[in-house]
């Protein structure tokens, strides 16, 4: 995956990391987030749009959440072998179900009504059924156009430092911008990885 990349599909799926990280070290905090998140999420970034509604989705042990991007019409257009290959690049191929569904799924999903149909209503069989290993119970939900959908991932290592936590959310590979940072509407073009 492209750490330089800013996504175009898979924007504002995301929870910025240092939010995740934050309500992670600091339940009052994940309460409020939860509650009012377009305050928070609005400070963090200008680039999340001012007139759009936002909820935070807290993942448990055993519920893990996916959100399905809003395609806007020209991206809509687009051929499936182009979609595929932004999807791709922007969700990454190496752990699917860790941050996003597989590109696939996201595709499959934004062409096909039943398909859709079938992963919100029960994402973990169809995952199943894909010969994909789930280890938690999968919900999927869709964004629109203007109510974006963010997970708050589970404290799974029980961290509560904020640099060991905003490296287990970031990865082996961290970034100062990742893809994922961008997905989450925090990026800017000058990712550069970390010494």
């Amino acid at each position: 995956m492209d750490p330089k990349l800013i996504p175009r599909i898979m924007k504002f799926t995301v929870l910025p990391y240092a939010l995740a990280a934050r309500a992670w070290m600091d339940p009052t905090f994940e309460a409020d987030l939860l509650r009012h998140p377009r305050a928070f999420l609005l400070e963090k970034s200008g680039l999340f749009p001012r007139d759009a509604q936002y909820v935070v989705l807290r993942d448990t042990a055993s519920v893990k959440h996916f959100v399905l991007p809003w395609l806007d019409e020209m991206t809509r257009n687009q051929s499936d072998d182009a979609l595929l290959e932004i999807l791709r690049s922007e969700c990454g191929d190496e752990a699917p179900f860790t941050e996003f569904l597989p590109a696939e799924f996201i595709l499959r999903a934004l062409r096909k009504p039943d398909f859709m149909t079938s992963l919100i209503n029960s994402a973990t069989s169809v995952a199943m059924g894909a010969g994909h290993r789930v280890f938690s119970d999968f919900r999927v939900i869709q964004n629109s156009e203007r109510v974006f959908h963010l997970p708050l991932r589970f404290n799974h290592a029980n961290l509560h430092d904020f640099t060991s936590i905003y490296f287990d959310l970031k990865g082996d590979k961290a970034v100062i911008a990742s893809s994922k940072d961008c997905a989450s509407g925090t990026c800017n073009n000058s990712a550069k990885p970390i010494p």
